[in-house]
């Protein structure tokens, strides 16, 4: 079971990254950086594959949900990567794993079901809120679509889970902004794509097993 849990997350990832590619024409400058990029979706999908077997066990819904998450956090960080924005299609299609995952969720273990959703829905109400809030205080520092993919991905995490995700991806884009303006790679006004940093976030997430 953990083989064909961790395979089908390193094909769904896989998947993810390619319809990107196909949907919005992105494509990185090179095929070495292509296969790259297949490369770090398949590992990171395989990997996670193996976390959630550890962390939820094989409870479909639980299952179904973060591994979907995870596809559509590889989607993000490969359009954000190339155009620093994160469509709304991979926005909404996570909201739609929540909505599914959440209706499934209620025909196997009923009322049961209630508290995840609940802690969802709040999680994404105050998170879009506070960044919302952030974004107007920062004048635009913080972009629509990393709001949207945060809030988006919420839903999912729940409260404790999406602090994690958050600090992780947030600690992580520090360093490597550091990393950057020391080497002189970037200059402070130079902005970096947060993409690839959610999913790192969400690979931490996991694997702490906060959610």
């Amino acid at each position: 079971m953990d083989w064909i849990i961790a395979g089908c997350g390193a094909v769904l990832n896989l998947a993810a990254v390619y319809l990107a590619k196909k949907k919005t024409g992105l494509e990185p400058p090179d095929q070495k950086k292509w296969l790259a990029a297949l490369l770090l979706a398949g590992v990171g999908g395989f990997a996670s594959g193996f976390l959630l077997i550890l962390r939820v066990g094989t409870y479909l819904p639980n299952l179904l949900r973060l591994l979907l998450l995870g596809a559509f956090l590889a989607a993000a960080a490969y359009t954000d990567a190339l155009s620093r924005r994160i469509p709304n299609q991979v926005v909404l299609g996570t909201a739609a794993v929540f909505a599914g995952c959440t209706l499934l969720d209620f025909l196997l273990s009923g009322m049961d079901a209630v508290a995840m959703m609940v802690n969802g829905l709040v999680s994404a109400g105050v998170f879009f809120l506070v960044f919302f809030l952030v974004r107007m205080a920062s004048h635009g520092g913080v972009g629509y679509g990393d709001i949207k993919m945060i809030t988006a991905a919420a839903l999912i995490f729940g409260v404790y889970g999406t602090f994690s995700f958050l600090l992780t991806s947030h600690v992580a884009a520090a360093l490597v902004a550091i990393v950057l303006l020391i080497c002189k790679k970037a200059s402070r006004k130079d902005g970096l794509p947060f993409g690839p940093f959610f999913y790192l976030g969400y690979l931490v997430t996991l694997l702490m097993g906060t959610f």
